[in-house]
């Protein structure tokens, strides 16, 4: 579009003159044409947003934002308090309708107890109290963040990621995980994210880049990074299937086809914005999600430490939603949706096919100029 109005329009002497009548006349077919690039999406985008809606499923969830300032307060706040918090907000909107309650990324296990044993969560006194809550609260399973610990006792399976205790000679690998709770007699299945933030959470090219070191220690990230997964697991619960998509994870749109090939309904995104502080950053983070939603035709649900914690429809529109700052939860209606649209299938395949597109035209171009040169 910007080519061609540079060709019809700017460079024409008529315009450089303001000759604006003539140049509509001479260019009358050219201007058609820009005008339906332009306009005949936009038309077809406002006709399938008033006639679309989504089929499957329904089901409510309860969205929890605790509200904690990351820098001073989440990792001072004592972990009991914030578990405490953590329920209470819940148990004051759920109802029978009430499919699943999700709290949001790193819950807990960076302060008190620590992380949680990855081969004995079940077994962790916090996660006893959660079980607790559920079998009082119409046994609602539970979605959070937890940071876990994964215990190496095989030398041969050591990664990148691994770490050794300097006081044990142990090795072991830290994760920033999301997990499902549903009742006390089942596996906890375990999410490990895979997309992890440059420097907080992953040292990118760290054999090249070794004096990048002190930022690193700076941002509370470590050389050896977070333990990540190969696949994009699902968590299931009565037949509902979520994907547990950990904050940046959430603007990988490629990345999130993952989930949705191996059966999500919905998407679940745990997160703390709280570190951008009240800037444009977690804003901009949200919106992501309003994209997501549309390209997958799936619901996304945010669940903030602090942000936005919100309900986002298959069409992009915002539902029930806590603004910044605020300690709230609440309980919104959802359609858990298996529609396979063309970016769940293909992803980028349109933009890949428009980038060789631009790279040939713009070879073609030179050759033609060159030609007429010569």
């Amino acid at each position: 579009v910007n080519v061609l109005f540079y060709e019809w329009f700017i460079k024409t002497n008529s315009f450089r003159n303001f000759q604006i009548k003539q140049f509509l006349i001479l260019r009358k077919k050219q201007i058609l044409v820009l005008l339906a690039v332009i306009v005949l999406p936009i038309l077809i985008s406002l006709y399938r947003y008033s006639t679309y809606l989504p089929e499957g499923k329904y089901g409510e969830v309860c969205l929890v934002q605790p509200n904690y300032e990351p820098h001073y307060e989440k990792f001072v706040v004592p972990e009991m308090d914030q578990i405490t918090r953590l329920g209470r907000l819940a148990e004051l909107v759920i109802n029978k309708e009430t499919k699943f309650i999700v709290f949001p990324e790193t819950s807990f296990g960076d302060t008190g107890d620590g992380p949680l044993n990855k081969d004995r969560i079940g077994d962790d006194n916090r996660i006893i109290l959660f079980y607790d809550f559920i079998e009082t609260h119409m046994n609602i399973p539970i979605v959070m963040g937890v940071t876990t610990v994964h215990i190496l006792k095989d030398s041969s399976k050591h990664t990148p990621f691994t770490r050794i205790n300097p006081r044990t000679n142990s090795a072991y690998e830290i994760a920033n995980s999301a997990i499902i709770l549903k009742n006390r007699t089942e596996q906890i299945p375990v999410y490990n994210k895979s997309r992890l933030v440059p420097g907080a959470e992953i040292f990118p090219y760290r054999k090249i880049l070794p004096f990048l070191k002190p930022i690193v220690d700076m941002l509370g990230g470590s050389i050896q990074g977070l333990a990540t997964q190969e696949e994009r697991s699902v968590f299931e619960s009565n037949g509902y299937i979520i994907a547990p998509v950990i904050c940046y994870e959430s603007i990988y749109g490629n990345y999130l086809r993952g989930y949705i090939k191996n059966g999500a309904q919905a998407i679940f995104v745990m997160t703390n914005d709280g570190w951008w502080d009240d800037t444009p950053g977690y804003k901009q983070h949200m919106a992501y999600s309003k994209l997501s939603a549309i390209e997958f035709r799936r619901p996304v649900l945010r669940s903030a430490n602090t942000g936005i914690t919100c309900f986002i429809n298959s069409k992009g529109d915002v539902g029930k939603s806590i603004n910044y700052g605020v300690h709230s939860a609440i309980n919104q209606g959802i359609t858990f949706s298996t529609e396979m649209t063309f970016y769940s299938l293909f992803g980028d395949l349109i933009a890949y096919a428009a980038f060789i597109t631009a790279f040939i035209l713009l070879i073609l171009f030179f050759l033609v100029k060159q030609k007429k040169h010569n």
